[in-house]
């Protein structure tokens, strides 16, 4: 027979109903909290299946890129790269045909004979054609680049752009919002046959190894995490972090567990897991308003039990196991809770 799956609402209208005997908008409100602690407690109590989610994560390598736009035959784009050192020289391409490629590759031609010369700072990186944009990625974390662009009419509509812009996201990657943490460790998802799993190491690490002496980007080898933001209502957030830093774009594929957060929306939320988990949710929240009332026999706890050891079984018919790694951060001990949570 199938089972229907409840939404917060279902839950919390069926506890109100066994728990009060005449419910109004305080009791209301104290069922949503309660089946919301119910809930917690309830995906506190295994490694859940269903917590488990796997992403990708874009790797973007620090890089200046020079955009054209407007292009008419005749135009003359330049492009002025110069480093800390003053060292600079200056490449210039006129437009042979009115396309942006055209003038990309043009760059891209005049850059390439300006580092065989050996002219710095263009000996010291490495340029790409991405048929939109020149991209002007640094040979070595310390080398601090800049640019400047001209673009001067040469087919009688002074239309013509050159745009420089930075990139700098220095081996750092936003994690998803539900991130709670690594199931496994990450591996490169794109431009490398059989890339091995990136190794952890701590944020006081990774920021010692890329500012290492003459430590040049590469293929990322070691991950880490650190804090970025921190709400009241979502708490502390963290990023990805890479060493050394990538020297192209690459694409991590990563496997974490979610960070579950309480219920909020009464008429369709529902909560994580399959169908088969609503009962041990309402049960969850008994157990707790049992405790929380003072009622000793624990009824409940047992229903909550019985209830629990069902979940449990489907899940491990669920499991695919992951075998011969251990997370680098575990969350604290699992275990039961209760008289724990506080709203405010």
């Amino acid at each position: 027979m199938a089972v229907m799956r409840w939404t917060f609402e279902d839950l919390y209208l069926r506890f109100q109903a066994k728990a009060y005997k005449s419910p109004g908008d305080d009791e209301t409100i104290e069922a949503m909290e309660t089946v919301n602690d119910g809930y917690l407690m309830f995906l506190s109590e295994a490694d859940w299946t269903f917590l488990h989610q796997t992403s990708t994560l874009a790797l973007i390598a620090y890089k200046r890129t020079e955009t054209p736009a407007n292009v008419q035959v005749g135009d003359v784009f330049k492009v002025d790269l110069e480093d800390a050192a003053e060292n600079s020289y200056e490449i210039s391409f006129t437009a042979t045909a009115a396309t942006v490629a055209n003038v990309v590759t043009g760059l891209y031609n005049a850059a390439a004979v300006a580092a065989a010369a050996g002219y710095s700072p263009w000996d010291l990186v490495t340029f790409t054609d991405d048929t939109t944009h020149l991209s002007i990625r640094p040979n070595s974390v310390d080398l601090a680049l800049s640019a400047t662009t001209t673009a001067t009419d040469g087919g009688g509509t002074d239309t013509q752009t050159l745009t420089d812009a930075a990139v700098s996201l220095e081996g750092v990657a936003a994690l998803p919002a539900d991130f709670g943490e690594f199931a496994q460790d990450p591996v490169i998802d794109s431009g490398i046959v059989d890339a091995p799993r990136l190794e952890w190491r701590t944020p006081e690490w990774i920021a010692d190894y890329v500012q290492a002496a003459n430590e040049f980007p590469s293929v990322p080898l070691f991950y880490g995490l650190r804090e970025s933001t921190w709400a009241k209502t979502t708490g502390s957030r963290r990023e990805l972090i890479v060493a050394p830093w990538p020297n192209t774009d690459y694409t991590l594929a990563i496997s974490y567990r979610i960070e579950p957060e309480t219920m909020a929306d009464d008429d369709d939320e529902y909560p994580m897991g399959a169908a088969a988990h609503g009962p041990t949710i309402l049960a969850a929240a008994f157990a707790i308003w049992e405790e929380r009332t003072g009622k000793t026999d624990g009824v409940m706890q047992r229903l909550y039990d019985r209830a629990l050891a069902r979940s449990l079984r489907r899940d491990r018919q669920q499991r695919a196991r992951i075998l011969g790694w251990t997370p680098p951060e575990r969350a604290a001990p699992r275990g039961r809770w209760l008289n724990t949570i506080t709203y405010e």
